[in-house]
């Protein structure tokens, strides 16, 4: 059976995102009857016109249709809240320059999130027409769009021809090793000339990217942020999303004065799950003003931003956990690496360690043994495909150390 929903803010009313786009909700309740695969979708008949990769020149005529896939399987538990997309899929580029964003995700659940770059959907199941990656516009060794399988931030180096792009993300929750979520998000990307002399912001933050970064309950983390930007006159706009932020003692983030920010969060008890959080940051210029007193041509997002990603994941209490190995980093080299590697202790463990291997999946594709008293493991994965991987280290504790490690050819 099929319900259908009318949208609940129409005639012209609603939450405008801004002088551009505005935002369409459906409201409505549904009860399911048994356990078994479901879809959630919305379709509309038409797309923006003259999109550069969607059937060139008559994107107009294509529609556009998103969706979640949900699947309530035994054993996988009685909550289901689909991960939520924090992050508005609307910031510009410009041809020759670096551009980002990340959908900035989060799931109550805490179930396991990889992301995928995705063909967009006219349809349930049906691709849209002539679809090209934005790549292969102008391709080129100087045009490369990827996305981060564990973060889901996505990097452009960089757009060759203006015009607009569309772009989807694929979403997959696991729990328990089991895919209980695919959500599918269509994005369109505007790329302006590169003749208004515009680069994006320059952002820092005191925390590593491409990390996670373990806490414990009763802490307090805290991230300066920095930005700055190559243009003067530029007025930056700050913002940070996260799950954080939404859940009871709340973290915080604030701007310090113009140019900083500081985020805050006293990691409490309630925090406890076994995925780490993200939190994104955001810096974004406000394409008003350049260098020349050039003035953008653009419509859509209306400025540049850069995207930086901080990811936690939380620990029990030192004192429930008083391991040296805590305070001490662990480095891959190099990463990224091809078939061999290494894997290197600071100091001495003092105990008999696990190594991990796992996909973006989290699944576990090798496992090795480290002796204790080991400084340096060698890392050998001529078996394993090009690719992303977690690699952990764990003793009869518990995690002492998570990374993430590229392999190449």
């Amino acid at each position: 059976a099929c319900e259908v929903l009318a949208r609940s803010n129409g005639n012209g009313e609603g939450e405008m995102i801004n002088a551009h786009f505005k935002k369409n909700i459906y409201l409505g309740s549904h009860t399911y009857a048994q356990a078994g695969q479901f879809t959630i979708s919305m379709t509309d008949p038409n797309r923006n016109a003259n999109i550069l990769n969607v059937n060139a020149p008559n994107s107009d005529f294509v529609p556009f249709h998103i969706e979640s896939d949900i699947s309530f399987l035994p054993g996988a538990g009685a909550s289901f809240y689909s991960p939520e997309l924090m992050e508005i899929p609307l910031d510009d580029g410009v041809v020759g320059q670096v551009y980002e964003h990340v959908p900035g995700t989060f799931d109550a659940d805490g179930d396991s999130l990889a992301f995928e770059l995705a063909i967009p959907l006219q349809g349930p199941g049906e691709i849209v027409p002539n679809y090209v990656f934005p790549y292969d516009i102008a391709p080129g060794s100087n045009n490369n769009l990827s996305i981060d399988p564990l973060t889901g931030k996505i990097v452009w180096n960089a757009p060759q021809i203006a015009g607009h792009y569309t772009i989807a993300i694929r979403i997959k929750a696991y729990r328990d090793g089991q895919l209980v979520e695919t959500v599918l998000r269509d994005m369109l990307i505007h790329i302006d000339s590169d003749d208004n002399f515009n680069a994006p912001p320059v952002a820092s933050f005191s925390v590593p990217e491409g990390q996670i970064v373990d806490v414990y309950v009763g802490s307090t983390v805290e991230v300066d942020i920095a930005a700055s930007d190559p243009n003067a006159g530029q007025l930056l706009e700050m913002s940070s999303s996260s799950g954080l932020y939404h859940l009871p003692d709340a973290a915080e983030f604030e701007i310090t004065n113009p140019g900083n920010a500081r985020f805050t969060w006293v990691v409490s008890p309630q925090h406890l799950r076994e995925q780490p959080y993200q939190v994104v940051f955001k810096v974004k210029d406000d394409g008003s003003s350049f260098a020349g007193g050039a003035t953008p041509d653009s419509d859509d997002g209306e400025g540049l931003a850069t995207f930086k990603v901080a990811t936690f994941r939380v620990l029990q209490t030192v004192s429930q956990r008083p391991d040296p190995l805590q305070a001490v980093s662990l480095r891959v080299y190099p990463n990224p690496m091809t078939e061999t590697g290494m894997l290197e202790w600071p100091q001495p463990s003092p105990d008999n360690c696990r190594l991990q291997v796992s996909d973006t999946q989290g699944a576990v594709l090798l496992e090795e043994s480290v002796p204790a008293g080991t400084t340096r493991h060698p890392l050998r994965w001529n078996t394993l495909p090009t690719g992303t991987y977690t690699v952990q280290v764990r003793d009869t504790k518990g995690i002492i150390w998570t990374g993430r490690v590229i392999k190449q050819q």
